[in-house]
């Protein structure tokens, strides 16, 4: 028989426990219960913040980014002036739709160092000057964003003034970081996105595009705007400016997080203003392998080549190898002798029943650009 000292004595209690098996909350512990129950809900955040109102239905929210995108030397800021006239006017929409009716004032932060052009436009298009305010005394005072000295300032002027809206033109010019740095553009724009909902404002930021790549499709997309993804991240709306040859430009929403996106609006710039209208149609370009389909054909319409000079010949053309190749897939291409070959059954082949009668009148619209 085990002694006394020596029998089993059950489990060991728990930490925190009681002899009678009784829970007791520590002092941290009970800290976190009632912080827990303190946290925000929903329902405080709609007490916080307005529902989502638009100056513009579709285009231009309050209380959001809106990024305005497209090549240099589009009309990017042209445009913008033109749209947020209805701002400091209360004039109709460019749609056509009623205007906010009530004007107010904007701030544009020129970054640029083109002071001299808004000015000049304010002036031809006829417009409330005085409703255009700098962001500071000096009227050509500029402000860079990646210093958040200027973070302060510009906030204390908006919630002072209390803007319609706040035009940074352009994004390029109004930081001191690195374009394609996520961590530089987040600063920026995270402090532009908590302003804008903050103030219940519209802040609009022109911004460029990259150059458009073989892989770009026919329309603008968010994947085409320059440096780092966190630019757009931050904004709701993305509005794309895109030359369509001699139809004038297309303005198209994008990217939205907030609506269904409106349909196209077509623009025409003058010395006197902008005129809206119905979209021209989107260019039509040749995708990459249409263009490399193109190519190779022509290349090869006279006769067969060896792979080095149809090679020499795509690298001006900017057509990769495996655009070739996957080409002479598609096209049924043989070799014969280290030199492709089109097949008898293509038109464009000098082996085709019809001859090189295709082939000359092809190059001869190519020529004169048909």
């Amino acid at each position: 028989m085990l002694s006394k000292a020596n029998r089993p004595r059950g489990r060991a209690k728990a930490a925190g426990e009681t002899s009678r098996g009784a829970a007791v909350v520590s002092d941290s512990e009970s800290s976190t219960i009632a912080h827990l129950n303190q946290l925000a809900s929903a329902a405080d955040l709609a007490r916080l913040l307005p529902s989502i109102k638009w100056h513009w239905c579709g285009w231009l929210p309050r209380g959001f980014v809106t990024c305005i995108v497209g090549e240099p030397g589009v009309g990017k800021s042209q445009i913008t002036l033109a749209i947020v006239k209805s701002l400091i006017t209360g004039a109709a929409w460019p749609d056509g739709t009623a205007g906010p009716g009530k004007s107010g004032k904007i701030i544009w932060c020129d970054t640029e160092a083109s002071q001299a052009l808004l000015s000049e436009r304010i002036q031809n298009w006829k417009l409330p000057g005085e409703r255009v305010l700098m962001p500071g005394d000096d009227p050509l005072t500029t402000i860079n964003l990646s210093e958040e000295k200027n973070h302060k300032v510009l906030r204390e002027m908006v919630m002072n003034i209390r803007p319609i809206a706040l035009v940074v033109d352009s994004l390029v010019g109004s930081h001191s970081g690195e374009e394609n740095s996520s961590k530089d553009m987040r600063r920026v724009m995270s402090f532009l996105a908590g302003l804008a909902r903050d103030a219940n404002i519209l802040i609009i930021v022109i911004h460029h595009l990259r150059k458009r790549g073989l892989n770009d499709g026919e329309e603008i997309n968010i994947d085409r705007v320059r440096g780092s993804g966190a630019i757009t991240s931050y904004a709701r709306i993305v509005i794309g400016i895109s030359a369509e040859k001699d139809d004038g430009l297309r303005l198209s929403v994008v990217k939205s997080n907030l609506a269904r996106k409106p349909d196209p609006l077509g623009a025409t710039l003058s010395d006197s203003g902008v005129t809206f209208g119905d979209a021209p149609k989107a260019t039509r370009e040749q995708k990459p392998n249409e263009r490399a389909d193109s190519f190779l054909q022509l290349q090869l319409a006279n006769g067969p080549r060896s792979f080095s000079k149809l090679e020499e010949a795509a690298k001006v053309e900017e057509i990769s190898k495996n655009r070739l190749y996957e080409s002479r897939k598609r096209l049924g291409v043989v070799v014969i002798k280290r030199k492709w070959t089109l097949p008898a059954d293509n038109p464009f082949s000098p082996f085709s029943k019809n001859g090189n009668k295709g082939n000359k009148e092809n190059r001869n619209d190519r020529k004169a650009g048909k």
